[in-house]
C-alpha cells in the first residue's frame, strides 16, 4: 500500500497544469499514486497528462466525459489505494515539498482522521501572493493549539474552518467509512463533503503551515458570475440535510439560518445579470422552503435586521432590479443615522463613552457603533478634559449623526466620568464602549436586546475578543484560565457563575435594574470596572446569556495594572476598588468569587517590579488593614510577598531592624511556597546582629551555597523549640527537601538544554521565513518576469 494517494481531476487547465503537477511530483515523499482524472478536457490539458505519466510510474491517468468536478474527484477517490487521501486542485500549487511528508508523520503519530493546514492566496491580476484568515484560519489555531479534537470541541469554531478538501490529508479508510462523497452535477460542492467529513471524524489535528497556493485567475468558476453559482442554492440545501442527518441542526440553526439566507444573497450580487432572473426564482423556492421549518418564527426573530431584509424582499420582489434597488437602498440606510430622529420614538440601548485623549481611536470606535444593525441607538460622550483634539472630533460626530450626544467637564477620571453618561441616558438598556475599543459584531447589540426585552432581562451577557489597531480579533485567554463565563448559548446563567468582576463592557443593563439598586462607579479615576460590576452582580437575579461577540479589547494600546496606574492616588484607588469589590461579593454570599477575585490582587502585588514598592506595600495595609485578613484564603502567597519584599529593601540599618523584627515574628517555615533562596536569606537576617554583619554574611551565602546544617540552623531560629542533636526527623525531611530541589535543579538545567536545541530550530526556521518573505517580496516587484517563472520560483520556498 503507498502511503499516499493524490487525487486531481482535471478540466481544461493547460496554461496552470505543469506547476499543478510539478509541486506534487517534486514532493519529498516519494511513496505515493498519482491519479489524474481528464474531466473531458478540450485543451492540451490530456497530452500535458500524458507526457508526465509516460516519465513517471506514480501517474494513473483516465479519462471521461465532461461530468464536473464531483464526479471525477469521486472516481478518482474510488480508485485510490493509499494509506492517505489527498485531493488537488488541477490550478493551484503545492508549494512546500515537505507538505505531504509533514502532514503524513503527524497524521501517523497521532492516529487521525485528517490534518488540517493552512493556505495562502495568490491573485494572478496582481501577481500578489497574501494571507488571508479564511484559509490560515488563525482563529481556530490560537483556540486549539496543539491538541487533537473533533467537531465537538470547536463548536465555537467550526464555521472558520475552510471547507476546501486540498487544505486537508484525509486517512482513507475513514474516507471510505463514513461514506462521505461530493455530490455530483453542483459546483460549491466542497461544502457537503466538508460538513459529512467534520461531522463523522474524531480525531482532527491543525497544523499551522501555509503549504498550499490558491491561484485566483478570471476563469473559476468562483469569481466568473456564470450560470454554476445557481448551484449554491441547493449546495445550501444539502447543508442543512447533513446538520439534520447527524443531529445538530438545532445546535446551530441561528447561523445556517444566517449562512443560508446572507450567501444566498451574495452570489445573487455576484452573478452575472442575465441570470439573475432564473437565481432570484431558485431563491424565493429556497427561502419558501425554509418558511416550513417548524420552528422558522421562533429563529426569524432572532436573526439579524439584514438577514430579515433579504429573507422577505426577495420574496416581495418581482424583477431582480427591483430586488437589487431595495435591498442598496436597506444597506445604505447606515445613512439613517444622519436624518433627522424622530422624538417619539424610544431609545432601545444608550451607549456610554467616556473620552480622555483618545484622539487617534475615535473613528474606529464610533464607526463600530455606526455599523450597529440596531437602529434605535444613542450615544452618549463625556470628554473628561481631553487635552488633545478628541472634543472636536466628538463635535464633529455630533454635529453629522443624529444619536450622538456629546458633554464635556474638567477632568475627573473614569469614575466620575461614567456616572455622568448613565445620568445622561435616556435608553431601556445601558452598554458601554470605552473610546479605543470596538464593537466586533454588527448584529450584537440587536441581538442582545431583543433576547434581553423579550425576558424582561436585568442584565444581558455577550462575549469578548481581543483585537489591535489592526483590526485583527483574537481568542480572550480569560475565558480558558475560568475567569468569566462564555455565552455559548442563548440561556441563563446564575451571576454567581459569571465569573470574577472584569469585563462589565460585555454586557447590557437595564437603565431602571442599575438606577433602583443604585448601582454606579465609584468616583475614582481608575480601577472603578470591577465595583460596578460587583455591585450589578450582585443585585442581579438571573443573567440571560447570548452567544455574540459583542466586544473587542484593544489591548495593543496597553492594559494590565500598572501600565494605567500612573501615580500612588491611582493605585490606592485601585486597591480601594479592590477591597470595595471584596466587600460587595462576600455580604451578598458570593464568597467562592471574591476569593477566585482576591488571587488577582496577588497577582498585582507579585509583578510588574511590585515586589520591590513599599510604598505600594504601605498602601495596602492602609487600605486593608495592618492584620492582613483580607488575604487569609492567600496567606502564604501574601507571605511570599511579604518576606521578598522586605529582602528588596533591606538598605540601611533602620530597616535591617525592622526587617529583623518582622521576620522573627512571621511563621515563615510554615509556608511551602518559600524557596531554598529566600530562607536563606531570611536565616542570614536572623542570624546577623547589624546591618554591617548582614551584608557581610549575605555575600558568604552568595559564594557559598547554603548547607543542610545551615538549613538546619535556620529551622532552630524559626521555631526554637526544635532539636538540633542527631538530627531529628524533621531536619532529615528537610535535607531530603533539599536533595529533591537539586534533582529539581538537575531537570531544569536538562530542559534548559532542550530549549536551547528549540531556540535554534526556531532560529532556522527565521531564517527560512526571511528568505521566504525576500523571495515573495521578489516575485511582487520583478513586473518583469512572467507569472509562471514567478510561480516556479515561489514554489522553491518549500525546500
Amino acid at each position: 500500500m503507498v502511503k499516499v494517494s493524490v487525487v486531481i481531476p482535471v478540466y481544461n487547465v493547460e496554461n496552470y497544469l505543469e506547476e499543478c503537477l510539478d509541486s506534487i511530483v517534486n514532493q519529498t515523499m516519494k511513496d505515493i499514486e498519482i491519479i489524474c482524472v481528464n474531466d473531458g478536457s478540450t485543451d492540451g490539458s490530456l497530452n500535458i497528462l500524458n507526457d508526465y505519466a509516460a516519465r513517471d510510474e506514480r501517474f494513473t491517468v483516465v479519462s471521461q466525459e465532461n461530468g464536473g468536478h464531483a464526479v471525477a474527484t469521486n472516481r478518482g477517490m474510488s480508485m485510490a489505494t493509499g494509506k492517505y487521501l489527498y485531493l488537488m486542485d488541477s490550478d493551484d500549487i503545492l508549494k512546500v515539498e515537505t507538505a505531504l511528508e509533514d502532514t503524513y508523520n503527524i497524521a501517523e503519530e497521532k492516529n487521525l482522521d485528517f490534518v488540517i493546514f493552512q493556505s495562502i492566496n495568490y491573485y494572478m491580476d496582481t501577481n500578489k501572493l497574501i494571507k488571508k484568515e479564511n484559509y490560515s484560519m488563525n482563529a481556530l489555531a490560537d483556540f486549539i493549539g496543539d491538541k487533537v479534537f473533533n467537531w465537538r470541541d470547536i463548536k465555537d469554531y467550526i464555521f472558520t474552518i475552510t471547507v476546501t478538501p486540498w487544505s486537508k490529508l484525509y486517512n482513507r479508510e475513514f474516507i471510505v467509512k463514513s461514506g462521505a462523497k461530493f455530490p455530483e452535477g453542483l459546483v460549491f460542492e466542497d461544502n457537503v463533503f466538508f460538513w459529512e467529513v467534520l461531522f463523522s471524524a474524531e480525531r482532527i489535528y491543525f497544523h499551522r503551515q501555509h503549504y498550499f497556493v490558491r491561484r485566483w485567475h478570471s476563469s473559476s468558476f468562483t469569481v466568473s458570475g456564470g450560470p454554476q453559482f445557481k448551484d449554491s442554492i441547493d449546495v445550501m440545501r444539502l447543508v442543512w440535510e447533513v446538520f439534520k442527518k447527524f443531529g445538530v441542526f438545532h445546535e446551530f440553526e441561528d447561523i445556517l439560518y444566517h449562512r443560508r439566507i446572507d450567501l444566498g444573497y451574495m452570489r445573487f450580487r455576484l452573478i452575472r445579470d442575465e441570470f439573475k432572473p432564473g437565481y432570484l426564482d431558485a431563491l424565493k423556492e429556497s427561502f419558501n422552503e425554509i418558511k416550513q421549518e417548524s420552528n422558522f418564527d421562533e429563529v426569524f426573530n432572532r436573526l439579524s435586521k439584514r438577514d430579515q431584509a433579504i429573507f422577505n424582499y426577495a420574496l416581495e420582489s418581482k424583477t431582480p432590479d427591483e430586488y437589487k434597488n431595495i435591498m442598496e437602498d436597506f444597506d445604505s440606510g447606515r445613512l439613517r443615522r444622519m436624518a433627522p430622529r424622530d422624538p417619539n420614538t424610544p431609545i432601545k440601548i444608550s451607549i456610554m463613552m467616556p473620552v480622555y485623549n483618545l484622539e487617534n481611536y475615535l473613528d474606529r470606535s464610533i464607526g463600530s457603533i455606526i455599523s450597529q444593525t440596531l437602529d434605535e441607538l444613542e450615544l452618549i460622550c463625556v470628554n473628561d478634559g481631553s487635552s488633545d483634539n478628541s472634543l472636536k472630533i466628538l463635535r464633529e460626530f455630533e454635529e453629522k449623526y443624529n444619536f450622538i450626544k456629546v458633554f464635556t467637564q474638567e477632568n475627573q477620571g473614569a469614575g466620575p466620568a461614567l456616572n455622568r453618561c448613565i445620568g445622561e441616558a435616556s435608553g431601556e438598556y445601558i452598554a458601554f464602549l470605552d473610546a479605543d475599543d470596538i464593537y466586533v459584531d454588527d448584529t450584537a447589540l440587536e441581538k442582545m436586546y431583543n433576547y434581553g426585552i423579550k425576558n424582561n432581562a436585568e442584565i444581558v451577557a455577550g462575549n469578548l475578543k481581543r483585537t489591535n489597531l489592526k483590526g485583527d480579533l483574537m481568542a480572550n485567554f480569560n475565558y480558558d484560565v475560568g475567569n468569566y463565563a462564555y455565552c455559548d448559548d442563548y440561556g441563563t446563567m446564575d451571576p454567581k457563575d459569571y465569573g470574577i468582576p472584569w469585563a462589565f463592557y460585555k454586557n447590557i443593563y437595564k437603565k431602571s435594574f442599575l438606577d433602583e439598586n443604585n448601582v454606579r462607579f465609584p468616583p475614582f479615576k481608575r480601577g472603578v470596572d470591577p465595583v460596578f460590576l460587583a455591585k450589578a452582580l450582585a443585585e442581579a437575579s438571573v443573567i440571560y446569556t447570548v452567544p455574540v461577540d459583542l466586544y473587542g479589547y484593544n489591548w495593543s494600546i496597553g492594559g494590565g495594572f500598572n501600565n494605567k496606574l500612573f501615580d500612588y492616588s491611582f493605585k490606592k484607588n485601585h486597591l480601594i476598588a479592590f477591597k470595595s469589590s471584596f466587600d460587595i461579593l462576600e455580604n451578598a454570599g458570593f464568597s467562592e468569587v471574591a476569593h477566585r477575585f482576591k488571587k488577582e490582587v496577588i497577582t498585582y502585588l507579585t509583578h510588574f517590579g511590585n515586589e520591590n514598592d513599599l510604598e505600594l506595600f504601605n498602601l495596602v495595609h492602609e487600605v486593608f488593614g495592618e492584620d492582613e485578613r483580607y488575604f487569609d484564603d492567600y496567606s502564604d502567597e501574601f507571605m511570599l510577598y511579604k518576606v521578598k519584599l522586605i529582602l528588596n529593601n533591606i538598605n540601611d540599618q533602620k530597616f535591617f531592624v525592622y526587617a529583623k523584627n518582622t521576620l522573627s515574628e512571621t511563621p515563615i517555615w510554615e509556608n511551602n511556597l518559600l524557596t531554598n533562596s529566600v530562607i536563606r536569606e531570611v536565616f542570614v537576617v536572623l542570624s546577623s546582629n547589624s546591618f554591617e554583619e548582614y551584608k557581610l554574611n549575605l555575600h558568604k551565602f552568595i559564594i557559598n551555597e547554603s548547607s543542610g546544617n545551615e538549613l538546619v540552623a535556620a529551622k532552630k531560629i524559626f521555631n526554637p523549640e526544635f532539636e538540633v542533636q542527631g538530627l531529628s526527623s524533621a531536619a532529615d525531611s528537610l535535607i531530603d527537601g533539599r536533595n529533591s530541589l537539586n534533582e529539581n535543579i538537575a531537570s531544569l538545567l536538562e530542559n534548559n538544554e532542550k530549549l536551547k536545541l528549540k531556540i535554534y530550530k526556531l532560529t532556522e526556521d527565521n531564517k527560512y521565513l526571511k528568505k521566504e518573505v525576500s523571495e515573495l517580496t521578489e516575485l511582487n516587484e520583478n513586473n518583469n518576469s512572467s507569472t509562471g517563472s514567478k510561480i516556479k520560483k515561489t514554489l522553491k520556498l518549500g525546500k
